[in-house]
């Protein structure tokens, strides 16, 4: 997906979709959807509305079926490409989905796996500090999801109680050093980390500060923009990975 975020989460025969990355990725969400023997997606997250995890909506939901969008407030005043987001909410309403605000601490079903959303819980000046947060759980594994939420959507998390604990993280931020805190990290302590960047991105990412953070924690690192698509897969006790080499 190059410089974005796009995860697809397939329980039995339900589909979540977290994000599709930027613009003029549509097939490439599509082709894998049907590759795991999927048409519809039952849910949809909208992390925040930037275009890295936003763009390829709009044409995506003129391609397939879409039942739930959840997705977090977004004043205006936080828009960075307004028209790029009427688009994404005019796509939204043609694909005849239910829209849902996210509300901390609401469970989904997906299958016979569950997600709770864990944040945002305060509205926030800075974009990413409204990303939808999610915990998705199948027996004893665990997904933190976290979009791009920095330090201080990872704050609130942590001061809300809520349990981060979670096998694999889905580092925030494209493992930036805005996030993934030595706090946040502690609380989750995952097994694995998933970055999502591109490949020689203008950014930076990862930041070599959160890639000495996760050494230090002895978490293993997966990275989009060396590996390609990355898989994870579980019977609720063991986890398999998997990575499609570029």
């Amino acid at each position: 997906m190059g410089q974005g975020d796009s995860i697809l989460v397939r329980s039995g025969t339900e589909f979540l979709l977290v994000d599709s990355g930027e613009p003029g990725n549509e097939e490439i969400i599509k082709r894998e959807l049907n590759r795991q023997g999927g048409e519809r997606l039952q849910t949809v997250v909208a992390t925040h509305p930037h275009a890295d995890h936003i763009g390829s909506f709009p044409e995506l939901f003129a391609q397939v079926g879409v039942g739930r969008v959840i997705l977090p407030e977004a004043n205006a005043n936080i828009l960075e490409n307004p028209a790029l987001y009427e688009r994404f909410l005019t796509g939204v309403r043609r694909s005849g989905a239910r829209v849902e605000l996210a509300i901390p601490g609401k469970t989904y079903s997906l299958g016979s796996a569950t997600f709770t959303i864990l944040g945002p819980i305060h509205r926030a000046e800075n974009p990413n500090n409204v990303s939808v947060v999610l915990r998705l759980v199948f027996g004893s594994v665990s997904f933190l999801l976290t979009g791009d939420a920095e330090v201080d959507e990872e704050q609130t998390i942590l001061q809300s109680g809520r349990s981060v604990k979670s096998t694999v993280l889905k580092c925030g931020h494209h493992g930036s050093d805005t996030s993934t805190s030595p706090t946040f990290l502690n609380s989750v302590s995952p097994k694995y980390a998933v970055i999502s960047c591109g490949k020689n991105n203008s950014y930076g990412h990862p930041a070599p500060q959160t890639l000495n953070i996760l050494r230090r924690h002895r978490i293993r690192i997966f990275r989009t923009d060396r590996m390609g698509n990355i898989y994870f897969g579980t019977d609720g006790k063991r986890l398999k990975t998997a990575v499609e080499e570029k």
